[in-house]
């Protein structure tokens, strides 16, 4: 699945920013109305609670494109100790259990 941008995916049914007249055939950094009133409260919240920001995470595809972006993401959550996954949501890794510094 590719998240918000898959037909299939279930929370498109209610989402107004899948739903957007601004954003066919766009990714939403692109939308001259970025960034977006619905997405300041789940984004505190993800801040606050997974130490990371989808607003601060779509500045930086419109600043340095996607592929940086991705490298950058990888890079981050990318054990040190196992080079395993970084789980957003424990904050830890998924290999070895370690949190990292």
């Amino acid at each position: 699945m590719r998240g918000c941008s898959d037909a299939h995916c279930s929370c498109r049914r209610n989402c107004a920013i899948a739903a957007c007249e601004h954003l066919k055939g766009k990714y939403s950094h692109d939308c001259r109305r970025f960034p977006y009133r619905r997405l300041k409260q789940p984004d505190r919240r993800y801040r606050t609670k997974y130490r990371m920001s989808m607003l601060d995470n779509l500045a930086a595809i419109r600043k340095d494109g996607i592929r940086a972006f991705v490298k950058h993401e990888r890079e981050r959550w990318t054990c040190r100790e196992c080079s395993g996954t970084i789980d957003v949501h424990h904050y830890r890794c998924s290999g070895c259990g370690r949190v990292p510094e």
